[in-house]
């Protein structure tokens, strides 16, 4: 019975996961980009437009570059960029794969925390959004603010894996996880908003597309700082009761020197 259960579990995982990988690019781009951003692009003519950029590589000797080649759903290039796409996709993919089977683990075989599930998925958009930004990113090779977005990805992931180790109701929860969820999304917070929210949601001086992007990655943030923050001073309290101490002086002014030295880093890699 236990075999089965897991075979279940692992089944539904993979159906979910899969599913969400599907719809998210239609979504973004048949819904969003097609539908609502862009619907005004002239459809392309099929028999007249060639890929005269493509190198041919990947269809071996059945075609060779040059403007005779035709029309391509899909083409890519054999080059190192292409690599790093790919191995970017891959680990995404399987990064997002493996929360989802542990969610669906923690569902059947133990209590679920909605408010740390609901912030898992809120969190969906700022990662598949770094993964369609990195992608642009080496497609075009576009730099500009390659290192600053990969400070934002990077942590983010680090939020995210640390909300998806406190779903279980029946572990513990470590009040250093807490403490990190906060000062990376306070540094999220605060950086997004010195640096294109303020201008573009706040004074208005940005496209719509641009004004709807810095809603949706600021309100994970917040989110994250409410929920993080309540479970802390519950936290506390029960710390009180129990006669210990949640943090030291020390540990407070260890926290703000993190936090400065994270916007700081922040501010950096945004014009390195």
């Amino acid at each position: 019975m236990k075999l089965a259960h897991s075979g279940h579990n692992h089944m539904t995982s993979i159906l979910i996961a899969s599913v969400l990988i599907v719809l998210l690019p239609y979504i973004h781009i048949g819904i969003v980009n097609l539908r609502i951003w862009v619907p005004t692009k002239p459809a392309i003519n099929k028999d007249d437009c060639t890929c005269s950029c493509f190198d041919t590589i990947f269809k071996g000797s059945y075609e060779n570059p040059g403007n005779n080649v035709g029309y391509k759903h899909i083409y890519f290039n054999a080059t190192f960029n292409t690599f790093k796409i790919w191995g970017m996709t891959v680990v995404f993919i399987v990064l997002f794969y493996e929360s989802v089977k542990y969610l669906i683990n923690v569902y059947s075989t133990s209590k679920m925390s909605l408010h740390w599930l609901a912030l898992y998925l809120v969190n969906v958009y700022p990662h598949y959004y770094s993964w369609w930004s990195f992608f642009s990113y080496w497609n075009d090779e576009y730099y500009g603010i390659f290192y600053h977005h990969m400070f934002f990805a990077a942590t983010e992931i680090v939020s995210t894996a640390l909300v998806v180790s406190m779903c279980d109701t029946a572990k513990e929860i470590k009040p250093w996880k807490l403490v990190t969820i906060l000062v990376i999304n306070v540094v999220h917070m605060v950086a997004a908003g010195l640096d294109q929210f303020i201008a573009h949601v706040i004074l208005g001086h940005g496209q719509q597309f641009k004004r709807s992007r810095d809603v949706g990655l600021m309100i994970p943030d917040v989110f994250h700082i409410i929920v993080a923050g309540y479970v802390m001073r519950k936290l506390r309290e029960q710390y009180n009761k129990d006669g210990r101490v949640l943090f030291s002086r020390k540990d407070y002014h260890f926290f703000l020197i993190l936090s400065g030295a994270g916007l700081l880093s922040c501010l950096i890699l945004r014009y390195y």
